[in-house]
């Protein structure tokens, strides 16, 4: 995937109004710093804990309906043709998931459930999928 692609698929990511949570990114945060290579990143709140005076009070968000869109945009992109049996085989094969908490003030946190696919994978499965 080519700096273009990655363009084109956060200018589609940007309109769908995901792209702070979601695209193809170098480095994006909760990533082991390690991996220098893009990914197809995804991220949502989970929940938490928030502050109401005097101690901070948990709660819960649910999975948005879009979580996971801009792998439907990627593969618009790059794999057209790909099939819904092959879209579930990717799902299940090469995304990695990872949940994430930040600490915030006053004992408040966020939770983040965090996935994400190197896209170097994401071409070697489509092209054994000779998608």
């Amino acid at each position: 995937m080519n700096e273009s692609t990655i363009k084109i698929i956060n200018e589609k990511c940007s309109d769908a109004g995901i792209s702070w949570e979601q695209g193809v990114f170098v480095q994006p945060n909760h990533i082991p710093t390690n991996m220098k290579a893009p990914v197809v990143y995804a991220r949502y709140e989970t929940g938490g804990y928030e502050y109401n005076g005097a101690n901070p009070k948990p709660y819960t968000e649910s999975r948005p309906k879009n979580h996971l869109q801009v792998l439907d945009i990627v593969l618009g992109e790059i794999a057209p043709s790909c099939n819904f049996l092959q879209y579930r085989e990717i799902e299940r094969s090469i995304i990695t998931m990872d949940h994430i908490g930040d600490q915030n003030w006053y004992g408040c946190s966020t939770n983040y459930q965090v996935d994400y696919i190197k896209v170097s994978d994401l071409e070697k499965i489509l092209s054994e999928m000779e998608v």
